[in-house]
């Protein structure tokens, strides 16, 4: 008979993947037919994978003593821990949940359960919970009021319309941005350091009992000009090295704040690196966008719809449909973007000069009259190619090794002028830098000793 137990279904075939620790032996039914896995819990991460073939779904038992189970990124379609009172850390992230129920797991200290479509997450008994990420699901309703041991509460992209916090004594890190908020009441949570609650409907709020805050984010609300200088008023002094961090961008009152006051306080207003591109949609089109950093990003899309905001991840592509032919301004917001791929929309305009960590820009295949770049030196890589370019001065991009300009309108006297500009690699050999030039009306004409005698090879072929 079953005492300790996990089921598990998924609703496809193929492989599924996933790691426990724990004691004792576990025995796993794979639900198809084959075999029992009966194998040794250790204190360290154990793999399993299995191959399902048949049709699916497909439902898995696991008995045993788990203390910690990752099984993210697979297709579950339910998961029932109920029966596992020894499990003290679950990641089932990225799958299709639509809800879960962990309030039998007493023991339970780490959750991370975003990127399903959870609208349901029961946690009445996890009173030792100290970090819980559900983070980009679809719940309407949080309730944390027995999560009294969190310090740790990422509930951003979600559509909360209330959050109740103030039993959270301890609660040092709280994200609840991208929701529909009408108010949020933190003033029991004076161990906070770091609030973001941007991108609500917030019309007020309040930090006088947060004496440890650090690091405040409430852009995109609907604080006037008198709410904010309220807020102001009510943040501490700085008293650690580095200053305190405030980012109020996108409310009503924003530019008609006193913010006077914030520098007396020591606290610096930061909007983080900001990327602004303006196309002009041709009814419905979808527009993509691929960047490289870390940490998170805020997506403005220009088009009234909701802002969002993602995790950066390695070549992941954020995309977004238009069904307007008005001009639209898509703004980016984020402190570690190393990469913009805009490559192929309808951009008429570029600004990547906030963004000084930029080191790779892909922006062919738009149409670009100007591009200025000299804020962002240390820029190693440039695809312009295929825009209305009639000048383009690389003088501040002392890193540059690649530089694809083809197919612009820049004639002669400005490819000379840009060959001038560019950084300067005589000495080195082989030569290290590459320009392409093909298709402009100057390509021909060109003096491409200009750039050879800087080190930089020339491409004229298509």
């Amino acid at each position: 008979m079953l005492e300790n137990y996990i089921t598990m279904t998924l609703q496809a075939s193929g492989s599924l993947k996933f790691s426990m620790v724990g004691s004792g032996l576990v025995n796993i039914d794979w639900g198809d037919g084959s075999p029992f896995d009966t194998r040794q819990l250790f204190a360290y991460d154990s793999q399993f994978q299995h191959d399902f073939y048949g049709t699916p779904p497909h439902t898995v038992t696991i008995d045993g003593n788990v203390t910690i189970l990752d099984c993210g990124n697979n297709q579950l379609t339910n998961l029932d821990v109920s029966n596992c009172i020894t499990l003290t850390n679950l990641n089932c992230s990225q799958n299709q949940l639509v809800s879960l129920d962990v309030s039998k797991n007493t023991d339970l200290i780490s959750l991370n359960c975003w990127n399903n479509q959870i609208t349901e997450l029961k946690l009445s008994g996890n009173t030792a919970l100290t970090n819980l990420e559900c983070n980009n699901n679809r719940l309407t309703d949080l309730d944390v009021s027995n999560c009294v041991a969190l310090t740790n509460l990422i509930c951003t992209n979600n559509r909360l319309i209330s959050l109740e916090v103030k039993m959270i004594a301890v609660l040092n890190y709280l994200d609840c941005s991208h929701n529909q908020l009408m108010d949020l009441n933190v003033s029991n949570n004076t161990n906070l350091s770091r609030l973001d609650c941007s991108s609500n409907l917030l019309a007020s709020l309040d930090m006088s009992n947060n004496i440890l805050l650090a690091n405040l984010q409430c852009k995109n609300n609907q604080l006037s000009a008198e709410a904010l200088n309220d807020l102001f008023e009510t943040l501490h002094e700085n008293t650690i090295a580095g200053g305190k961090i405030l980012s109020i961008l996108g409310n009503p009152g924003t530019l008609v704040s006193n913010q006077s006051v914030l520098h007396v306080k020591g606290w610096q207003i930061s909007e983080g690196s900001i990327i602004t591109m303006t196309l002009q949609p041709v009814g419905e089109m979808s527009v993509n966008v691929t960047l490289h950093g870390s940490g998170t990003v805020d997506i403005d899309w220009g088009d009234g719809s909701t802002m969002e905001k993602f995790y950066i991840q390695q070549n992941r592509n954020y995309n977004h449909n238009y069904t307007t032919t008005l001009a639209c301004t898509i703004m980016i917001y984020g402190n570690s973007i190393t990469m913009l791929e805009c490559t192929n929309n309808q951009i008429t305009s570029l600004d990547v000069s906030n963004n000084t960590a930029l080191t790779s820009l892909y922006c062919s295949s738009n149409r670009l009259t100007s591009l200025d770049l000299s804020n962002n030196t240390v820029l190693t890589r440039l695809i312009c190619s295929y825009n209305k370019l009639t000048v383009l001065d690389m003088s501040k991009n002392i890193a540059l090794v690649y530089l694809d300009s083809a197919n612009n309108q820049l004639s002669a006297d400005a490819i000379n002028a840009l060959f001038r500009t560019l950084p300067s690699y005589a000495a080195v050999l082989p030569f290290p830098g590459l320009i392409r030039i093909t298709g402009n009306p100057g390509t021909n004409a060109c003096d491409r000793n200009i750039a050879w005698s800087k080190g930089w090879q020339v491409e004229v072929s298509n």
